[in-house]
């Protein structure tokens, strides 16, 4: 709460021991007829154990205490927790006036100084109750800017979220095509594989078919050596044909060393090629086995992407969550404001109602007042403190307490008078003038006396026979010769008119404002 003086408040932290505090309210006289004490009787001292729930609502308790001194108090029972607040302040009979005046009462400063102190206490504890309504909330609407603040900065960081997240999809994705294009390129290593092994598989047949032959050519060399070594021997005599023999076999044998040379060398390309296609396949294996690596690692890229895209949606459903909260806590926190100014206007129409009922009581019974009825209001007729009437005829504000009207005379003169009928007044059965009808002024006098308007003697001087000056209210208006007899001379004709030394009118009044006239009659 702001550092506002309150003229009837004290509020302390309490510790969880102290249980005796030291309190101090404005409204302390030094005149010991008026009191010393801050208060007017010892019940009209309170206090409030407060403290704020788990659910972030005020909570105010009334604890029971005794004064132990005029300005000290005690708390009763078990010392107030740590952390909370002990509100100790003043609350005075707002009800009705602690003083009731009486007719041809003597007043003493007692008196006057009770009734004073209740309407100065009741006013500056109704200003306590405004000041602490208004701080409230000012805290209220504090509160709901600061979460206002926190929620825009939640709604910042998860944009930056949002972002992150569109360029780890980004990533990924230009992740995920260089790894489809190093799958691409490894499914075409492996086909260019796949066509060396064929074709070395095509030299392999090729080789062995070669060395087929080559066996096959030797197998028909020894045979036809075999076939001529029996020859030699079956036929020694035919030692041209057995030559002849022996040269074909010879040449038999180089054509079979030259198939065997020319199968040695396709079975060297052969194996070059089965080396060459063991490379390829190597080179292939390995390029298969970095591609699996990028894969492995786009895959990682693809799922931290798909990750840090679960969490931006995560962290804008949090958004759109805490925005959600955000606008519940401005609904809250404007219903908040609309209570707390209901409630302070309720608050402060009421302390004004009963400030302007407390002004009513205080007014004398029997004591004729004037007041301008059409700037403010006049004075309540349901009260049950007070009853006044109008001072005027067949008004319906006096319903029901004045009877037996009576109206006499013509304008000035009027006359009107009434009868109090009210068991409860100590007027009741009285006769009273209703002002506003007579227009009648109020002077020191009798009480009650009643007197018609009267006006001041006017005097004047005129001469007499011949007479041509006037003084006064008198004037001369003609002056007529007169001939004949024994005499001559003139007539004068003298005016009377007031309004040649004075203001006048319809009436004999002062100078004056009108104003109508109450009266308590209770």
């Amino acid at each position: 709460m702001p550092n506002t003086h309150l003229h009837a408040t004290n509020v302390f932290p309490a510790n969880g021991a102290q249980t005796e505090w030291d309190f101090n309210f404005d409204g302390v006289n030094p005149d010991n007829a008026s009191g010393t004490r801050p208060y007017l009787y010892p019940e009209d001292v309170r206090v409030q154990e407060q403290y704020t729930d788990a659910n972030g609502a005020r909570v105010s308790v009334d604890r029971e205490r005794e004064l132990i001194a005029p300005n000290r108090v005690r708390v009763l029972g078990d010392p107030i927790a740590n952390g909370r607040q002990v509100r100790i302040f003043r609350e005075t009979e707002n009800r009705f006036p602690l003083v009731d005046y009486r007719d041809r009462q003597t007043v003493t400063e007692a008196d006057l100084d009770l009734q004073s102190r209740q309407t100065l206490f009741v006013a500056v504890e109704a200003f306590d109750l405004s000041t602490q309504a208004t701080a409230t909330a000012n805290e209220a609407n504090q509160t709901a800017n600061e979460a206002n603040i926190t929620a825009e900065r939640a709604l910042q960081v998860a944009n930056q979220a949002d972002q992150t997240a569109n360029a780890a999809n980004q990533t990924s994705q230009a992740a995920a095509q260089a790894a489809a294009n190093a799958v691409q390129a490894a499914a075409d290593a492996t086909a260019a594989a796949a066509e060396a092994a064929a074709d070395a598989e095509s030299v392999r047949g090729l080789a062995q078919q070669a060395g087929e032959s080559a066996a096959a050519a030797a197998d028909s060399a020894e045979a036809a050596a075999e076939r001529a070594a029996v020859a030699v021997q079956t036929a020694n005599s035919v030692d041209a044909k057995a030559t002849q023999a022996l040269t074909n076999s010879q040449t038999a044998l180089t054509r079979a060393n030259a198939a065997t040379a020319t199968a040695n060398g396709v079975d060297a390309k052969a194996t070059q090629a089965l080396t060459n296609s063991q490379t390829a396949l190597s080179t292939a294996n390995a390029a298969s086995a970095t591609a699996n690596g990028v894969d492995s690692k786009a895959q990682q890229a693809l799922d931290n992407s798909a990750t840090a895209v679960s969490a931006a949606a995560a962290a804008r459903e949090d958004v759109q969550d805490l925005s959600v909260r955000v606008e519940s806590a401005e609904s809250a926190v404007a219903a908040t404001q609309s209570a707390v100014g209901e409630v302070s206007s309720a608050l402060l129409a009421e302390t004004q109602a009963r400030i302007s009922e407390r002004v009513w009581a205080n007014q004398p019974v029997g004591v004729p007042f004037p007041m301008w009825d059409h700037l403010v209001s006049p004075p309540p007729m349901d009260s049950e403190l007070f009853r006044f009437v109008k001072l005027t005829a067949s008004d319906a504000y006096n319903s029901g307490v004045l009877v037996d009207e009576t109206i006499t005379g013509t304008a000035p003169l009027v006359v009107a008078q009434a009868t109090v009928d009210d068991p409860g007044s100590p007027l009741n059965g009285a006769v009273i003038h209703l002002l506003n009808t007579e227009r009648r002024f109020l002077r020191a006098g009798a009480p009650g006396e009643v007197e018609m308007d009267a006006l001041q003697n006017i005097t004047g001087r005129v001469g007499s026979h011949n007479a041509t000056a006037a003084t006064g209210a008198f004037a001369v208006v003609q002056n007529t010769a007169l001939w004949g007899g024994q005499q001559s001379g003139s007539l004068t004709t003298v005016s009377f008119d007031a309004s040649r030394v004075v203001r006048t009118g319809d009436e004999t009044r002062p100078k004056n404002v009108s104003a109508t006239y109450y009266m308590r009659i209770k």
